[in-house]
């Protein structure tokens, strides 16, 4: 995924996906 994100690093990445991906926002997604 970084690779394909010019400018974007795996560390930005992995807080993004850490940060926008909690228990309490996917289950809102799923609902």
């Amino acid at each position: 995924m970084a690779e394909s994100c010019p400018g974007s690093t795996h560390a930005k990445l992995s807080w993004l996906q850490v940060w926008y991906i909690r228990d309490d926002t996917y289950s809102l997604a799923l609902a």
